[in-house]
């Protein structure tokens, strides 16, 4: 009986309830390209901003890494029509442009969305801005934003509705 009423919670979950009511974390994705400067998509999933023995600046996340440059863009959600529960970013060192704790949506009908976005910066220097909720047409629910120690150059808990992505200025969004 437990076997029939997992897989029926299962089907209903994938095939009868749409998708933005199943949450789930997907493995991060890192664009070089992103605005000739980078961008880190955690895609919900938790990670963590530290410098490596070279210092270098590191993203690492339960089963896997990447080296960022400084100049990138660390969004704890992800792109167009992407939908996760939480977004948890910790900044412990190393150097980013900005982070931002919801996604990224250039298209007003595929809103990318968390529910609930942490920061927490405990070191390390943010040249840009800490924003708490996402660019353009995405939305966060619940944004929380912790500086307990290191460099930021701004923060705003709510998203951002004018933004240059890939060269193209967008002045949109919610």
């Amino acid at each position: 009986m437990r076997k029939i009423l997992y897989t029926f919670f299962i089907s209903l979950c994938a095939f009868i309830v749409p998708i933005s009511f199943c949450y789930a974390s997907d493995t991060p994705v890192y664009d070089p390209l992103y605005n000739n400067a980078g961008a880190f998509y955690a895609n919900g999933t938790d990670i963590i901003i530290d410098l490596d023995n070279e210092n270098n600046t590191v993203i690492t996340w339960n089963g896997g890494s990447q080296i960022v440059s400084s100049t990138v863009t660390v969004f704890g959600g992800g792109m167009d029509g992407s939908n996760y529960k939480s977004s948890n970013i910790i900044m412990n060192s190393g150097e980013v442009s900005v982070i931002v704790g919801g996604g990224v949506s250039i298209q007003e009908n595929l809103p990318a969305k968390v529910e609930n976005s942490t920061i927490t910066i405990n070191g390390g220097t943010v040249s840009g801005s800490v924003i708490g909720g996402g660019y353009l047409y995405s939305e966060v629910t619940n944004s929380s934003i912790t500086v307990n120690n290191g460099n930021v150059a701004s923060v705003g808990g709510g998203g951002v509705a004018s933004v240059t992505v890939n060269g193209i200025y967008y002045a949109i969004g919610t």
